[in-house]
């Protein structure tokens, strides 16, 4: 028998395709499911803690780069004043940093359009 034709053992098979599968659910997590949950739940943690409203336009989160963007946010207090509109919000964290300090740093911030 030679090398190629002996089967391979379970481990051999399974080695590549169990990261591969890990890989593609972390991005399915990050670019599709995390954007999702936020855009439902932001709104919420707002009105139960600030007793306000916040409308987000667009979610856009990618696990690659570790960055978020956030656009058409507008806060507004208990009796819908607004008290705070953006066009834009992005945040680029720095996981390196953050790992060894414990702390979420951020590499870059930018707002654009921001109304107080």
């Amino acid at each position: 028998m030679s090398a190629s034709s002996r089967p391979k053992r379970f481990w051999q098979r399974w080695i590549f395709r169990i990261p591969a599968a890990l890989f593609l659910l972390y991005l399915l997590l990050g670019f599709v499911i995390v954007p999702l949950a936020v855009k439902v739940a932001a709104p919420r943690v707002v009105d139960t803690t600030l007793a306000g409203s916040l409308r987000l336009g667009w979610v856009w989160m990618n696990p690659l780069t570790f960055s978020v963007t956030l656009r058409g946010v507008e806060l507004s207090d208990a009796g819908g004043a607004p008290v705070l509109a953006a066009e834009r919000l992005h945040a680029n964290a720095d996981p390196v940093a953050s790992l060894f300090t414990g702390e979420l740093r951020a590499a870059e911030l930018s707002v654009r359009g921001l109304v107080l």
